[in-house]
């Protein structure tokens, strides 16, 4: 934990769930979040990413 990661939280309906089923499909919505993409090239962002 003595790195954090920021990510969007996916959206819940009222009993709480955040994955959804629809035509054989499993999905979840996530609330539009301005932003960037990580960058990939940078070594200290993989070692926080894991």
């Amino acid at each position: 934990a003595g790195h954090e990661l920021p990510v969007v939280a996916p959206l819940t309906n009222p009993d709480g769930e955040s994955l959804f089923h629809f035509a054989g499909f499993r999905f979840a919505i996530y609330p539009r979040q301005g932003g960037h993409a990580p960058e990939f090239d940078n070594l200290d962002n993989l070692l926080i990413m894991g």
